[in-house]
């Protein structure tokens, strides 16, 4: 599904995968591999855009195809889809 390059994965918390809806449960659970590779690919996109200032209002497309909208919110948090990230934890690579 990847290809050399940056990546940035968004994770979702504890709290925010016990309000998946139950079919969304049961995808992850019983490992539908089509609909668990989308909705993974929903979370990743293309460069490390964490790491650039200018991201106020920029779309972004995921793997999925899905378009992001990454913003601050009234707090000065980065959003994507309105959903503010809790952290910025790490950094890596494959190699």
């Amino acid at each position: 599904i990847l290809d050399n390059g940056n990546y940035t994965l968004f994770v979702p918390t504890d709290d925010a995968l016990r309000r998946l809806p139950e079919h969304t449960l049961e995808v992850l659970s019983r490992n539908h591999k089509e609909e668990l590779s989308e909705l993974i690919s929903n979370h990743i996109v293309p460069d490390n855009f964490i790491l650039k200032k200018n991201f106020n209002g920029k779309e972004v497309k995921a793997l999925s195809g899905r378009n992001l909208e990454l913003n601050k919110d009234k707090k000065g948090r980065l959003t994507v889809d309105e959903i503010p990230i809790i952290g910025m934890v790490a950094t890596g690579n494959n190699g």
